[in-house]
């Protein structure tokens, strides 16, 4: 039996079967393997049970779950390497990274750096030969972090490096297996630490604000669930336990809804009032420290909490009077439509305001918002999602800064999606109905960029644009 054979018995055959092929693909290619390449692979499960595997492995911290354009991704942890049959090859690079790293600390206590031809060849004289593939650099950082404090690499270049690690420590890590012991001590003493400190309130409320975030990546989506097993969840560092009290204390206060028999639940209309409206969640979870109850919006449905946009348009320029104006107007008619049941005329308008508020910014340097149409011209012939993805551009504003934040962007696209749907086609073909709650979901996304560029304007980066 070999040293980390125990790791793999814990698995069934099936689970043992996609923790290999990830790590074939791992091994082969050095990336992640594909969702739409690994599903069909599991044969003999329905898509239920498929589902059920996944987050199994993932919950119990063998594999990690990504997104991207072209879909989804599985990687390997630490954990899952080691149960895969690829264990002790992926021991022995790992037992010489850990070989490089002691000797360097003993030769050099405050050895922070090193650069990747540097690490080669050291680790070559232990007879582990690495390659220049991402799947090699990952494995040393994996070293790192679970090893020193912030350890990772530098991105785009070819540096990696840590903070202080705790030599104590260190010295009790000279192999694999000790290392994901380490990890497993350090890891389960920081979130027992981190919950002993909450409330139930607490948890929720840190799961509530996943369940935002998701809203605002997949607002063009009419139906999504997500259970305490996903990993988005991480972020929370809460443990099992803590996502399913945060879960239930949610359900409690009807801000989800379970919708699945896996526990994967909705956000509902409420939930987002709580994140999305200042003050309501400091009512329905409070904590420690927050205002106390009955402070909030006192009641105030979404139609009547429109007039609060008003408040953040502080940052509408005075170079365009007509502009603000028509805005200020398309405000009115807004609040009017919503209190009307007018939904399709509602999401009209708001986009028409998010329209308007991106051009009374980006028309105040027309010549360097121009360049990004190329042949169109600026701003007649540009599109709402012209104007976010300009918006979001750092090259706009230098430095990095942009005037609209990625969550931002998310939220305009997602009311441009819904915008289109006034066409009768598209809301045939999308099978979407358009109803109040939809409606007022448009609003809480017209919401959020209003605050991006309030806060833009508060921090400098609007002005700093205009005087470029």
């Amino acid at each position: 039996m070999g040293r980390f054979e125990k790791y793999r018995v814990a698995l069934n055959e099936s689970q043992r079967e996609v923790v290999d092929r990830v790590a074939e693909r791992r091994f082969a290619h050095g990336d992640e393997l594909p969702g739409r390449v690994l599903r069909p692979k599991m044969v003999g499960l329905d898509k239920a049970q498929k589902r059920e595997l996944l987050e199994d492995l993932i919950a119990s911290g063998r594999l990690l779950h990504s997104t991207g354009d072209l879909g989804d991704y599985f990687e390997l942890t630490l954990l899952g390497a080691l149960a895969s049959r690829h264990a002790d090859t992926f021991a022995d690079r790992l037992d010489a990274l850990l070989g490089f790293l002691h000797r360097r600390f003993e030769r050099e206590p405050e050895f922070r750096r090193y650069e990747w031809g540097e690490l080669k060849r050291d680790v070559e004289v232990m007879g582990a030969k690495l390659e220049d593939s991402d799947f090699h650099r990952v494995d040393s950082t994996i070293v790192l972090g679970g090893l020193c404090r912030g350890g990772g690499g530098q991105p785009g270049t070819d540096s990696y490096g840590w903070g202080a690690p705790d030599m104590e420590e260190l010295e009790g890590v000279g192999c694999t297996q000790d290392l994901l012991e380490f990890r497993a001590r350090e890891v389960t003493k920081v979130h027992e630490a981190h919950e002993a400190r909450l409330s139930p309130n607490a948890h929720a409320r840190l799961v509530l604000q996943v369940f935002y975030e998701l809203y605002v990546e997949r607002s063009s989506k009419r139906d999504w669930s997500v259970g305490p097993t996903d990993d988005r969840f991480a972020t929370t560092r809460l443990t099992a336990s803590g996502r399913r009290r945060g879960f239930e204390r949610l359900k409690d206060k009807k801000l989800i809804e379970q919708v699945r028999r896996d526990g994967s639940c909705k956000l509902l209309p409420l939930g987002v009032d709580a994140v999305a409206e200042p003050g309501r969640i400091d009512r329905l979870l409070p904590v420690p420290g927050s205002p106390t109850v009955g402070s909030d919006t006192n009641g105030q449905t979404i139609e009547g909490n429109v007039s609060d946009l008003a408040t953040n348009l502080g940052f509408l320029g005075e170079h365009d009077a007509k502009l603000r104006t028509i805005i200020q107007s398309t405000l009115t008619e807004l609040e009017g439509a919503l209190a009307a049941g007018l939904s399709k005329a509602s999401i009209l308008l708001a986009g028409s305001i998010l329209e308007g508020v991106l051009v009374d910014v980006l028309d105040r340097r027309r010549d360097l918002a121009s360049p990004f149409l190329k042949k169109r011209k600026f701003p007649d012939e540009a599109s709402l999602e012209d104007l976010l993805k300009i918006a979001a551009s750092p090259d706009l504003v230098g430095g990095q800064r942009t005037i609209l934040s990625a969550t931002a962007i998310a939220a305009g696209i997602g009311l441009k999606e819904h915008r289109d749907l006034i066409h009768p086609h598209r809301q045939l073909r999308d099978d979407v109905e358009v109803d109040p709650d939809v409606a007022a979901a448009m609003v809480r996304l017209l919401r959020l960029v209003v605050r991006d560029l309030a806060k833009a304007a508060d921090e400098g980066v609007i002005k700093a644009f205009e005087e470029k």
